[in-house]
């Protein structure tokens, strides 16, 4: 029988515009500092947290909260099984069914922003009026003209739907210009053919060297957004 594919529209630069994300310092709950309940109540209040808990799928026949097995691959899993998940994720475990009946740890923050929406809106605005002009100046007979602004707005894309990659990258080291800076730690420097001074740092806090957390919620995010997708068709219909 034919086959639709089933694709969201700029799927991660969406779920990095209407996602909210952690800011600021986070705490560590280890297991007894926090229970399902507290968990619960923490995810009503919206609160950003990272937890490995135990979830139990129950009788449903079409999950779709993955879980990573030991060869890294997801699997969509029903029964009881143990993973890490960001609270959108498990913000959308409850919602289909799923239970909450162990947590091992968590790490919480109390702040919460949408640190990328304003981003997202600029270069996706400037990809639509790009695409508008070249079409405008190709109707004039414009083609040079055009095919610059064709050429912006495919720029635009890739960067939209790559940057989400950027958080998932584990950064050691940092390149600034201009005069050394003694609080952070020199790895080398050198002074370019135009007299600046390219200085090259490695990142001290882990923070810094790994913003995983922020790829992480992008990719629940972007699991929200497909599983609505999935959802209005029917999961029965689907291959996944």
């Amino acid at each position: 029988e034919p086959g639709v594919c089933l694709d969201a529209n700029s799927l991660y630069p969406t779920a990095m515009a209407i996602g909210i994300f952690p800011v600021g310092k986070f705490d560590v709950l280890n297991e007894g500092d926090i229970d399902v309940r507290d968990l619960e109540q923490r995810l009503a209040r919206g609160e950003m947290l990272v937890a490995e808990v135990t979830l139990d799928a129950g009788n449903i026949r079409y999950p779709l909260i993955p879980w990573k097995n030991e060869k890294g691959n997801l699997v969509y899993k029903a029964g009881v099984f143990t993973d890490i998940y960001y609270s959108p994720d498990l913000v959308e475990a409850v919602a289909l069914g799923y239970k909450i009946v162990d947590v091992k740890r968590c790490v919480r923050w109390a702040r919460s922003e949408r640190i990328f929406a304003d981003t997202i809106e600029t270069l996706y605005n400037d990809r639509m009026e790009n695409t508008k002009k070249a079409k405008q100046l190709n109707q004039e007979g414009k083609k040079n003209e055009a095919s610059g602004c064709e050429s912006m707005a495919k720029t635009i894309k890739i960067l939209l739907n790559s940057m989400y990659g950027k958080f998932l990258e584990n950064i050691k080291t940092v390149s600034k210009f201009g005069e050394l800076d003694p609080t952070k730690r020199l790895i080398r420097s050198m002074t370019l053919p135009n007299g600046q001074i390219e200085s090259t740092y490695r990142l001290n806090k882990i923070t810094d060297r790994k913003p995983l957390y922020l790829g992480g919620f992008i990719l629940a995010y972007a699991r929200q957004i497909m599983n609505r997708l999935i959802i209005s068709v029917g999961p029965e219909n689907i291959a996944y």
